[in-house]
């Protein structure tokens, strides 16, 4: 699904993140390759609502919710609220669940993110941006590198459980050793329930 260089698309469902039951809106993505499910890259005000969004493919080794900016436009205002976020059958092969490279003042709430090599990506490299970001009262689980990576300047994540990477490892927010945080904010939230023998660090 393409929505990129739009401005204020909303695609919301009726129920995506819920404590068990089967939601009420599933979208299935069965494509590979290093695309995106959804890629909404220089989009304005773009929202995903109340959507359970899972990938199939062991050979889908791209994004499934694309918010960097690809066009000369900053893909900025994005909101993804009450979704489920991650694949079918246990697969962390997405290269991210959610990325936000060379973008700004989006906000991630009330969701379950899951079964990616990153979680959520802030900035891709050392030369990128991801300015003003808010995550909060998100569940984060089974990622394989971090279940958030790389933030930028001017995070705020608060009130949100990490439970173990896919490996049982620790491993909530974690930044590339060439890239920095400049005024991250960690609020409240809880991490936990690591295997020992898995080891890794829970922020760093």
């Amino acid at each position: 699904l393409d929505v990129s260089s739009s401005s204020g698309v909303t695609i919301e469902g009726v129920s995506g993140n819920t404590a068990g039951a089967t939601p009420g809106t599933i979208i299935r993505f069965t494509g590979t390759g290093t695309g995106a499910a959804i890629n909404a890259g220089s989009s304005i005000g773009f929202t995903l609502k109340n959507v359970m969004l899972l990938y199939s493919s062991s050979s889908f080794t791209g994004r499934l919710v694309d918010l960097r900016t690809i066009a000369s436009q900053d893909t900025n205002f994005a909101l993804v609220d009450n979704c489920y976020l991650g694949s079918s059958g246990g697969i962390t092969t997405a290269d991210a669940i959610i990325d936000m490279s060379n973008s700004h003042s989006n906000r991630i709430m009330h969701c379950s993110i899951r079964n990616g090599v990153h979680g959520i990506r802030g900035r891709a490299a050392s030369g990128n941006y991801a300015n003003a970001i808010s995550i909060r009262d998100c569940y984060f689980r089974d990622n394989s590198t971090a279940h958030i990576s790389n933030p930028g300047d001017g995070w705020t994540i608060q009130g949100c459980t990490w439970e173990p990477l896919a490996s049982g490892a620790a491993g909530a927010v974690i930044c590339d050793a060439v890239v920095s945080a400049n005024g991250l904010t960690i609020l409240g939230g809880w991490a936990g329930d690591v295997v020992v023998s898995a080891g890794g660090i829970q922020f760093d």
